[in-house]
């Protein structure tokens, strides 16, 4: 019997009908499996297009959603390498997921290391693989916008004070020439 490993993340809207976006990082994830960026590229090199389900049951919806038609390894956000996938949905469904968040949940065939579905899903076990609208930002992303606003902030106070204290030193010696 085949093992499968279950993921979660989020896809997002990016053009037309398409959304894509990371779903997966390299890790150890317990009886899922363990992955580094060699086994993203093994799943990459061995991926062939697979069906979007909901929440890994049968449902009346199943191959009615469309198809994960590629997945690629690239850094996310944060430069850490990360496996992305790219949704082609039917336009009924991106009219009803319109910009919001496509939270998603990977299953991976262990025993021949093969994306072998991904389904919608409202429990993301990896809530930073996401699948975002293109307007909308990540939480990582907002996060390190964040970070380097406060560092820019800091620098220009930093250098600010090393100025005033520079002309400080140069109209004190000029003073002190006369």
């Amino acid at each position: 019997m085949n093992q499968i490993a279950k993921f979660t993340g989020t896809l997002k809207k990016s053009t037309g009908k398409k959304r894509q976006g990371p779903v997966l990082f390299p890790g150890d994830y317990g009886d899922r499996g363990a992955y580094t960026k060699k086994s993203l590229d093994t799943l990459v090199k061995n991926f062939t297009i697979c069906p979007v389900n909901v929440e890994h049951t049968n449902t009346p919806f199943d191959g009615k959603l469309g198809s994960i038609t590629r997945i690629w390894v690239a850094n996310d956000a944060t430069g850490e390498p990360a496996l992305f996938a790219e949704w082609d949905q039917p336009q009924a469904v991106a009219d009803i997921l319109g910009n919001d968040p496509a939270k998603v949940s990977c299953e991976i065939n262990l025993s021949v290391m093969r994306l072998q579905a991904v389904s919608l899903t409202n429990t993301p076990h990896l809530a930073s693989a996401a699948l975002f609208s293109a307007s909308r930002k990540t939480a990582r992303e907002a996060d390190l916008e964040n970070q380097l606003e406060a560092a820019k902030a800091e620098y220009s106070q930093t250098l600010s004070v090393r100025i005033a204290a520079e002309i400080i030193a140069s109209r004190e010696k000029a003073a002190g020439g006369i």
